[in-house]
């Protein structure tokens, strides 16, 4: 199923459960001040929450930008810079068991997941909550501390917490659904429900994750047939994808504000195509061929990605970021070796000075300190991240029970 189906299967049955959709809104919140991006799609009805008055169950399908780590791309490929959320929202109590319900007849009407492979992270006193998923037949539950599952929603209220839901899937467990539960009053409830789309299409194709979909596929492919290592493929794809987003939808790159996290995303991308020698400028054309053939592919904002006039602009952008950047890494690659000539290691200290005082990207200067035979002390958040038991791809050799999996995960710490 393509994508674009998916998301129009989800809203005609909502629909038919009565619930109300509202409109998307432009990605970028606020040119001058944070959060410049539309994170989380509750930023979109926040006053709602705040007064209460709606009635109505409405939901949303909401593209959303967060600023990433970029090795966190690297390591664990269900997460990106930028997706699409479809969110539920409830601004008054109603019963948790109906919530539950709505979930398990979008389940059973079109997602058709396997009940018996759906697990529900649950705060482990919460007794309505596992009542309330009983009542529905939901019996894989995974008890948690409330610390692990508090939810913060400044201003809205003190008390949301986190009722997670994961899948089975191919020796682990994916995260396909959070629902927030605010201001719970014994079995009732105002919800914040978000539902990650990019999941449920990767494995209602049967694929091992998203740069599996046509929403990343036709990039991916495209610098794996330029040698560049598949892990890298992915990284660039999603680093390029979330970028041409942004300048397509008017998000130029600039020194500060909401176009400093455009620059930086596309700084990224140019960093890690020159570790694998990969010259942006001479394949620009087909970088947005690839690129924006997977946009159109999610079905949003199709105007803005077909437009000609935008592809053009958006060329002579990238050309442009990509020189300027290029030529100030050339001189800070020079300025460093000499800075480095005669030394046999670069400690943690010795790589912050030379990327702040050089302005060189970590990629970048990590490859010229190892071309001179030198050890580099790596980032140790990086480090720390890629020797956590991840959440996904799963080891498919061991053996495997979803508690005892999870208890290893990232997702009990």
């Amino acid at each position: 199923m393509d994508y674009i189906s998916l998301k129009n299967n989800i809203i005609n049955t909502l629909k038919n459960e009565h619930l109300k959709q509202i409109p998307s809104v432009p990605v970028l919140r606020s040119a001058t001040q944070k959060p410049f991006f539309i994170f989380s799609p509750i930023l979109v009805v926040y006053e709602k929450f705040l007064s209460s008055d709606e009635h109505d169950i409405e939901f949303i399908i909401q593209p959303c930008v967060r600023s990433l780590e970029s090795y966190k791309l690297k390591y664990n490929p269900i997460v990106s810079n930028f997706q699409e959320l479809l969110s539920i929202f409830s601004y008054k109590h109603r019963k948790i068991s109906d919530y539950v319900s709505l979930f398990d007849e979008l389940n059973k009407t079109f997602l058709s997941l396997e009940k018996n492979n759906i697990y529900w992270q649950v705060e482990s006193t919460n007794s309505e909550v596992k009542k309330a998923l009983r009542q529905n037949d939901f019996y894989n539950i995974i008890d948690c501390k409330s610390e692990q599952l508090r939810c913060h929603l400044p201003d809205i209220t003190q008390s949301a917490f986190y009722l997670k839901v994961l899948y089975e899937y191919r020796n682990g467990l994916v995260p396909i659904c959070n629902f927030v539960l605010i201001d719970q009053e014994q079995d009732c409830c105002r919800l914040d429900c978000a539902i990650f789309l990019e999941r449920l299409h990767f494995i209602m194709n049967q694929q091992d994750h998203v740069y599996d979909t046509e929403l990343y596929s036709s990039l991916v492919n495209f610098f794996a047939e330029k040698s560049i290592p598949y892990i890298e493929s992915c990284r660039l794809s999603s680093l390029l994808r979330t970028s041409l987003f942004l300048l397509l939808n008017g998000v130029l790159p600039e020194s500060k504000r909401g176009g400093y996290f455009t620059r930086k995303i596309l700084r990224e991308f140019f960093a890690f195509c020159y570790t694998h020698d990969f010259d942006v400028n001479s394949e620009i054309d087909n970088l947005l061929q690839f690129g924006i053939d997977c946009l159109i592919k999610t079905g949003t904002n199709i105007d803005i990605v077909h437009s000609k006039k935008n592809h053009e602009e958006v060329k002579r952008i990238i050309t442009y970021e990509y020189t300027q950047w290029k030529t100030t890494q050339q001189k800070g690659i020079k300025l460093a070796a000499k800075k480095i000539q005669h030394l046999s290691y670069v400690d943690r200290n010795g790589v912050e000075m030379l990327k702040d005082t050089y302005g060189i990207h970590e990629e970048v200067l990590k490859r010229i300190v190892k071309e001179s035979g030198m050890n580099f002390e790596g980032n140790p958040n990086e480090i720390e991240y890629s020797n956590r038991f991840l959440p996904y791809p799963f080891d498919r050799t061991r053996d495997f029970t979803p508690s005892s999996w999870f208890s290893q995960s990232r997702f009990s710490i």
